[in-house]
């Protein structure tokens, strides 16, 4: 924690403790991060691009959007197992060298973190497909838009 000048702070609240200790373990573990899939039950590893399904024993009740992972279980079907929930602004904060979106793969996980970077930029995406980041909030970019809305 001192390396990466993180503060050595311990918190009587548990809700801040865990948040703690979920944002440390993105600062270990930020090559073993997945995203998952839309509308489907799978996840895309960030790494290396491959579709993987939470392992029944990651102790997890629900799926969420973004998850760190200790092992990749290679079974009949690919799993990952030893499962976190994490916040894509996270990745972005803690591992801003790797999750570097201008030499990130085109895809839906790039899409998803070029939204979180523009909602913490404070710009809303035009579309959420759009992948070359034209954002609402500037008075011309909204008289575009009802000037395409009423063609």
């Amino acid at each position: 924690m001192e390396r990466l000048d993180i503060d050595l702070v311990s918190h009587s609240d548990e809700t801040k403790l865990f948040t703690n200790v979920r944002k440390a373990l993105v600062c270990g573990f930020f090559m073993q991060v997945a995203h998952k899939q839309k509308e489907k039950e799978s996840y895309m590893t960030v790494k290396d691009n491959q579709i993987v399904g939470l392992h029944p024993s990651c102790g997890l009740k629900t799926q969420p959007e973004w998850v760190i992972f200790n092992e990749f279980v290679l079974t009949a079907r690919p799993y990952i197992r030893t499962v976190t929930e994490v916040r894509p602004d996270w990745l972005l904060e803690d591992a801003p060298l790797y999750f570097d979106l201008r030499g990130f793969p085109a895809g839906e996980t790039k899409r998803a973190l070029e939204r979180v970077q523009a909602k913490k930029l404070g710009k809303i995406p035009a579309r959420p497909d759009d992948e070359g980041g034209s954002c609402r909030g500037t008075p011309s970019n909204d008289r575009e838009a009802k000037r395409r809305k009423k063609e």
